[in-house]
């Protein structure tokens, strides 16, 4: 199997990194992929067709804001990563995927548009890692943050997270960006499991997509100014990653960048993730390089979403108790312990 890169900042560097996030607590077949316009359009979007533009063809993007995850994730593993796996089709709810005879099912205020699954044969005693990446899109009419997500595989416990553009909540303004998606706007469910192999996607029949406690309605409104991220996709000897550079329009701190990659089906395969800056302070208006790990699966196109601190509206925050936040903490620890080897 191809080999992945390794990320281009020190092991020390990253160790703080990690440290500062838990301090600071901050808060990525044939037919054609789908092209149905989204009306989240702070979202950075990238197509291959963009190569070689002079002007990177891309917008700014914004996320949302928390813990930082660890840095091996979502098609970055070092050994073992099968990208080319399943057959690009839809199902009979209108899912695009590697893997059409799965019966997605949702909650009915959310679709499910596209979902990739691919499998890291990584060695851990626990059986291989199943990377699960759902793209969803709030068809309702209400606006929901810090979502709680619930989901089976034919019965095993899939460990993730909604990730979505960045948004300041109306009713509990915050420096931190929070994830919450508005009617009509997409993001990316990102789970995983243990002891799930190519042969059982294989006969897998269902998935069962919901929320372990009711969606906790909220008014938001899209995190204004973002920085400026014009980033691309490249292939390197070790993988392919994204880089290039972000703005902040102001000092901020605690940035991070979440893309979700695509190979040529429109198939999500790859959550890179990049911390220009290592968590610190960055200036307004000074560019910062943006470099994510490398993955062995193509990109053909990427989402990008970004996340930070603004120190300049902490005198908006009202303090509210949170205690959706403290599950959701609790879930992305969960996700990281079966991604970290044993």
């Amino acid at each position: 199997m191809p080999s992945t890169g390794k990320l281009g900042i020190s092991r020390w560097t990253l160790v703080c990194a990690l440290l500062a996030c838990w301090l600071l607590a901050c808060g990525g077949g044939n037919a054609p992929p789908d092209t149905t316009p989204r009306p989240d359009a702070d979202v950075l979007t990238f197509d291959a067709a963009m190569l070689g533009r002079n002007d990177g063809g891309v917008t700014p993007s914004l996320d949302s804001g928390r813990d930082v995850p660890g840095t091996r994730d979502a098609g970055t593993s070092d050994s073992g990563l099968l990208c080319a796996i399943g057959r690009t089709g839809t199902t009979a709810s209108g899912t695009r995927t590697n893997f059409p005879q799965i019966d997605i099912t949702s909650d009915p205020r959310f679709r499910v548009v596209t979902a990739g699954f691919f499998v890291d044969r990584d060695g851990d005693p626990r059986g291989p890692l199943l990377f699960a990446l759902l793209e969803l899109e709030n068809v309702s009419t209400q606006s929901f943050c810090s979502l709680i997500p619930d989901a089976y595989l034919d019965g095993v416990e899939l460990v993730g997270l909604v990730e979505t553009p960045a948004h300041y909540e109306t009713a509990f303004t915050s420096s931190v960006t929070a994830d919450c998606m508005r009617p009509g706007e997409r993001g990316f469910y990102d789970a995983v499991a243990r002891g799930v192999d190519v042969d059982d996607l294989q006969t897998a029949r269902r998935l069962d997509f919901g929320f372990a406690s009711t969606p906790y309605v909220a008014d938001s409104t899209l995190a204004f100014p973002a920085p400026t991220l014009t980033v691309e996709a490249e292939s390197t000897p070790e993988g392919w990653r994204l880089a290039g550079t972000m703005v902040p329009p102001r000092t901020i701190r605690n940035y991070a960048m979440r893309a979700f990659a695509r190979n040529a089906d429109g198939i999500p395969n790859a959550r890179l993730l990049a911390f220009p800056g290592s968590l610190g302070t960055l200036a307004g208006g000074v560019p910062n390089d943006v470099e994510t790990l490398t993955t062995p699966c193509a990109i053909a196109s990427f989402d990008a979403y970004q996340s930070w601190i603004d120190d300049s509206r902490r005198a908006l925050t009202v303090v509210e108790p949170r205690p959706e936040l403290a599950m959701r903490r609790a879930l992305e620890r969960r996700r990281q312990a079966l991604i970290d080897p044993l």
